[in-house]
């Protein structure tokens, strides 16, 4: 049975003047202009959203491309992957609406062993709800990412 549907798009100018401390407008094209991102705001960002193992994640992701690295595409692939990350965060909160009302530690993004994404729910929503499965897409296309969510039991 299916406990829910949700599905949300983000605007990786959005997220981009987040991170860089511009306004949004002056981050028209994220993807074509070299844009200086903060750590200390993507530190920030992350901490709103993340969870723990998906703190160590996010640690591993940025070590991946260097940390200190501001090249264009290191700007590119931080800001699809936390755009990704907090619409697979929305999409959730879309889906459960009507059965939970769910906070940011509730959600947690993992991936499989195969690469594709996962989420679980926080334990006090599963003993209120019974175990919950969920099937997650992610995409991204120019200057969008967005993710769509399915809960069932």
């Amino acid at each position: 049975m299916i406990l829910g549907l949700g599905c949300d798009i983000v605007h990786l100018p959005r997220i981009t003047a987040l991170l860089s401390r511009t306004r949004a407008k002056d981050c028209a094209l994220p993807l074509n202009a070299p844009v200086l991102v903060h750590q200390a705001r993507v530190d920030h960002f992350a901490s709103f959203i993340f969870g723990g193992t998906e703190s160590s994640e996010m640690k591993a992701f940025q070590a991946a491309f260097g940390k200190r690295d501001e090249s264009r595409e290191r700007t590119q692939r931080l800001t699809r992957y936390l755009a990704s990350r907090f619409a697979v965060k929305e999409a959730c909160f879309k889906a459960m609406y009507l059965h939970y009302s769910l906070q940011w530690a509730d959600v947690v993004i993992s991936r499989s062993e195969r690469g594709k994404p996962e989420v679980s729910l926080s334990k006090h929503i599963t003993e209120k709800l019974g175990p919950i499965s969920s099937h997650v897409s992610i995409s991204h296309d120019g200057e969008y990412a967005m993710a769509t969510v399915i809960f069932e039991k």
